[in-house]
């Protein structure tokens, strides 16, 4: 058995091998300038293009690389999830990073996040924060709308993407928190651990185009959403309460308005505020049933990554030694 390195770095990978074989060499000078060794796990997320057995590269800061493949496609973030609860069985490393195949992640950020969390001198999850993107018009503006709609409903900005690195004790935490099947950054705020953000721009994808369409795109916001359900649920709850109590409040108004003083009121005024105070409080009853369905949902057996994981596993290979 092939012992492993302290820093250990997680790259989620489906179709593109391209990419990954152009990104580990940088990765592995950026591991030599920074005098650091790492072990590299690859999460093969059931790609059907043929990959490299072994990269014939003379690695310096890369240890080994192993190839954690799954049985079938789960997306980036379960493939994440797998490979961070696959680590926290193995007792010979201190840190894991995280970051992207394609190049977006840049490699020389690697040492900025280590350095953070190494000065930190406790226990906490350092995030790459975007300070500027890659992407075109069209995502910009819609990923604007989404940040804009994560505030309002769940209450904090949108920093960061999986780029991170962390410690054992983190890891731990998270490994047996239901969050972490669904998004990982939203697993880590959710479960409140202690964080620290380095700025960083993203990097230029490296060979290829990305393999997530527009809806891939939804299902993954969506996905960041779900693990703050109850929260989003409280919120919209009492902003519908809050709307339905001015609706009242209007309509009192205008049929006072109407019945004891001599201002002309239109009907429609009337009808108007009647009917919306009917919808909203029909939308109160609504998100009142979602709360509880959501606070039901808790007691249920739910699925615990660090327990359930190896359903997805089909092998670890080791491609090559440094």
């Amino acid at each position: 058995m092939t012992s492993f390195c302290a820093l250990q770095i997680v790259i989620p990978v489906y179709e593109d091998w391209e990419s990954v074989s152009r990104l580990l060499p940088m990765v592995d000078e950026q591991l030599v300038a920074a005098n650091i060794s790492a072990d590299i796990l690859l999460v093969d997320d059931c790609s059907q293009q043929p990959r490299p057995i072994t990269w014939k590269v003379p690695w310096n800061g890369i240890h080994a690389i192993r190839v954690l493949r799954l049985k079938r496609n789960l997306g980036h973030q379960r493939a994440i999830c797998i490979a961070l609860c696959h680590l926290n069985q193995q007792t010979e490393w201190e840190r894991v990073l995280i970051m992207d195949g394609d190049g977006e992640d840049s490699p020389t950020d690697i040492p900025k996040l280590i350095a953070e969390l190494e000065q930190s001198n406790s226990s906490r999850v350092v995030f790459a924060e975007r300070t500027r993107r890659s992407e075109g018009y069209i995502f910009a503006f819609f990923y604007f709308l989404y940040r804009a709609l994560h505030w309002i409903l769940v209450g904090h900005r949108i920093r960061v993407g999986n780029f991170s690195v962390m410690d054992r004790q983190c890891l731990e935490s998270l490994c047996v928190s239901w969050e972490l099947w669904n998004h990982y950054a939203a697993a880590v705020f959710a479960c409140r651990q202690p964080m620290s953000f380095v700025a960083t721009a993203r990097g230029e994808r490296l060979a290829g185009k990305s393999k997530m369409r527009f809806a891939d795109l939804v299902m993954h916001g969506l996905s960041a959403l779900s693990v703050f359900s109850d929260r989003i649920s409280t919120r919209l709850l009492l902003f519908s309460a809050g709307g339905t109590i001015i609706a009242t409040a209007g309509l009192a108004l205008l049929t006072a308005t109407r019945l004891f003083t001599d201002y002309g009121i239109p009907d429609w005024a009337t009808n108007a505020f009647g009917i919306s105070t009917l919808l909203l409080a029909q939308i109160v009853a609504f998100i009142l049933i979602a709360c509880f369905v959501v606070l039901f949902t808790r007691g249920l057996n739910q699925f615990i990554p660090t327990r359930d994981f190896e359903h997805f596993v089909l092998k670890v290979e080791e491609t090559t030694h440094g």
